[in-house]
């Protein structure tokens, strides 16, 4: 009989990082996997993308719509409780052998909650990390206590959840998914994506990607409007924005970006890039500029150089070509840019040489999945490490 897994996704960002593994699942013999998709995958603001998923996934898939309201901490705060409670009539219902969860989103905390209450046994990629100007950070060690499998991306994230009491032998550093998938995607040229994203390439071209510091008092709107401040004075520069986050101060971001755009003819918003074109853009483009952990993680595995703004993404191991502004001061703004887009850095491998890298990613947790038996997954104890 075949193990049934179900893959929780709420953002384009995470099916896409999670599709190849959810392909190379289903071509194993006694595996078979399904798309849980919910969040902004049901939300026509976030570049409705059902009619894409449906393409490229055909019929192992279920729509889960939540409330979804970040107007403020409480709007949140109910979300995820009504989301707990429809997740978890879900999987009571379809009773999955276990559930793959990546990362740390607040919907994808409720799967969480619901998969742990259920007795189900959670699969965590991306555990161990540290982001400490998001909120994000304290949902991804929940999961990591919530689950019973880990794969990390790093040596370092290995050690910090054995650090949280979690047995070592659950817990295998593979690399990250997102990195094997920015190697392995198939790239379209420069020509290509002028005609799909509709301009014309210019000397220096920039992806934004800008998402709200959830803890900080201003969620870090300061650092983006003197970050627009500055970007406005680059006329012959293309900027191409992305969308925020559905989180707490996202709309304000996303109304400066409108604003931005309204006055700036050489820049561009793009809903829903998809992976192709997106890491296609990390290729082509000058930098990615933001805080995204996109710019941390896969960016440098394409030899995109990244400037970091803020302490959104503070504590993640970085790649020398990470070029981070801790300052919300426009005259350091400025000088940062100028580095990246002067290109004064040095270009060679050591420069871009990537952390978040290793070999067969994918490969080796589905190598783990057709092994084990979840079925006979025992009360977890609590690991001590001896001081």
């Amino acid at each position: 009989m075949r193990k049934k897994i179900f893959i929780f996704s709420s953002s384009r960002a995470e099916f896409y990082l999670l599709r190849e593994l959810f392909f190379k699942i289903n071509k194993t013999k006694n595996l078979s996997a399904k798309f849980i998709l919910t969040g902004t995958h049901t939300n026509q603001n976030y570049g409705l993308s059902k009619s894409e998923i449906k393409k490229s996934i055909k019929k192992k898939y279920s729509f889960l719509k939540i409330p979804q309201n970040s107007k403020d901490e409480l709007s949140i705060l109910k979300c995820v409780g009504e989301s707990t409670k429809k997740f978890g009539k879900f999987l009571k219902k379809y009773n999955p052998d276990g559930v793959i969860l990546l990362g740390d989103r607040y919907e994808i905390l409720s799967a969480g909650i619901a998969s742990l209450f259920l007795k189900i046994p959670i699969i965590h990629l991306h555990g161990g990390e540290v982001t400490t100007g998001a909120i994000d950070e304290n949902i991804r060690h929940a999961i990591s206590k919530f689950s019973t499998y880990h794969f990390v991306s790093n040596e370092k994230y290995k050690k910090r959840i054995t650090q949280l009491g979690e047995i070592p032998k659950n817990i295998f550093c593979v690399g990250s998914i997102g990195v094997e998938n920015a190697l392995k995607s198939k790239l379209i040229s420069k020509k290509k994506l002028e005609e799909e994203l509709n301009f014309k390439f210019k000397k220096n071209n920039f992806l934004i990607t800008f998402h709200a510091e959830t803890y900080k008092k201003d969620l870090g709107i300061g650092y983006f409007r003197n970050l627009l401040s500055v970007l406005s004075e680059y006329k012959n520069t293309n900027f191409i924005f992305t969308r925020p986050n559905a989180d707490l101060g996202s709309k304000k971001i996303f109304d400066l970006i409108k604003r931005f755009i309204k006055k700036n003819k050489n820049s561009k918003l793009v809903l829903n890039l998809g992976q192709e074109k997106y890491f296609s853009i990390l290729k082509h483009f000058d930098g990615v500029i933001g805080n995204s952990s996109s710019g941390i993680i896969e960016a440098p595995s394409l030899n995109c150089v990244t400037l970091n703004i803020g302490k959104r993404q503070n504590g993640r191991l970085m790649s020398k070509s990470v070029i981070t502004c801790y300052s919300s001061n426009k005259k350091e703004l400025r000088k940062k840019f100028n580095y990246i887009k002067e290109k004064n850095y040095p270009n060679n491998s050591y420069f871009f040489r990537n952390p978040y890298f290793k070999p067969n990613t994918s490969s080796r947790i589905v190598s783990f999945l057709k092994k084990v038996d979840l079925k006979k997954v025992e009360i977890k104890s609590f690991f001590d490490i001896k001081f």
